[in-house]
């Protein structure tokens, strides 16, 4: 007996549940990294990583709600210092496969770190970047569903 199998490019491989995890703003103030969970499910943070160049911080010791926007406060993470240049989420260890990446954001110059990556993930366009003007004190993403630069804006207020 011959069975047949169609296969194409257009497959249905399931999505890392990590994927409804965005990055929703950028504190400096006070360090911090606030994420959103735009999806229906609660979302546990395992294999979770937040990145930032060659500096990566594994959480994944929670679960964020439906929904729901959690602040955290990236200054445990080591050297890892939300005033510098970019944040990146990813949903394994492999930093440089743009299919791990599920998020990026990057602010004040382009030739970040991680820049190439995001942008061979369809996340941001490697020459990109929020400016953020003296005095920026959060970063904001006013599209949470949207990718790139105009998705973000610079604030000297705390929403």
């Amino acid at each position: 007996m011959l069975v047949l199998v169609a296969c194409s490019d257009d497959s249905t491989d399931e999505e890392s549940p990590l994927a409804s995890l965005k990055l929703a703003g950028i504190d400096f103030p006070l360090d911090s990294v606030l994420l959103i969970n735009t999806g229906a499910e609660a979302v546990r943070t395992e294999n979770l990583h937040l990145c930032q160049g060659d500096m990566c911080f594994e959480f994944n010791i929670f679960s964020i709600a439906p929904r729901a926007t959690i602040i955290f406060d990236a200054s445990p993470a080591g050297e890892m210092d939300p005033r510098m240049g970019e944040i990146a989420l990813f949903d394994s260890s492999t930093f440089d496969d743009a299919d791990s990446m599920v998020d990026y954001v990057a602010w004040g110059s382009a030739d970040q770190p991680l820049a190439q990556t995001a942008s061979e993930a369809l996340l941001w366009s490697e020459e990109a970047f929020v400016e953020a003007p003296s005095g920026t004190i959060f970063l904001t993403r006013i599209d949470p569903a949207s990718p790139g630069v105009e998705a973000w804006e610079p604030t000297d207020e705390i929403p």
